[in-house]
């Protein structure tokens, strides 16, 4: 059976880009295929610091259609969360 792991696609050495607006580096670790969904679909896995507030540090997956991403407090939720769903969507094909 196949078997899906987040942490495997993970770039921790991906460039950060500053979001002004917001005032927080964004850093995008991974984008993921999710054709299982539907042909297309993708979701986009990034660590999110923000630029005046020490130890700020969250999650996010977002997807490539306009939706709210979902924000995770660590790295280890963002990775079980996709992990389940990405193994779910393999099993039933």
């Amino acid at each position: 059976m196949k078997s899906f792991n987040l942490k495997s696609h993970l770039n921790f050495d991906a460039k950060k880009k500053f979001v002004p607006c917001l005032n927080e580096y964004y850093q995008e670790l991974a984008v993921i295929d999710f054709d299982e969904v539907y042909e297309g679909y993708k979701i986009t896995c990034s660590k999110v610091e923000s630029k005046n507030t020490e130890g700020r540090i969250y999650f996010e997956a977002n997807s490539n259609v306009v939706s709210s991403a979902n924000v995770f407090k660590t790295l280890e939720e963002m990775c079980e969360y996709i992990n389940e769903w990405k193994n779910e969507l393999i099993t039933n094909q």
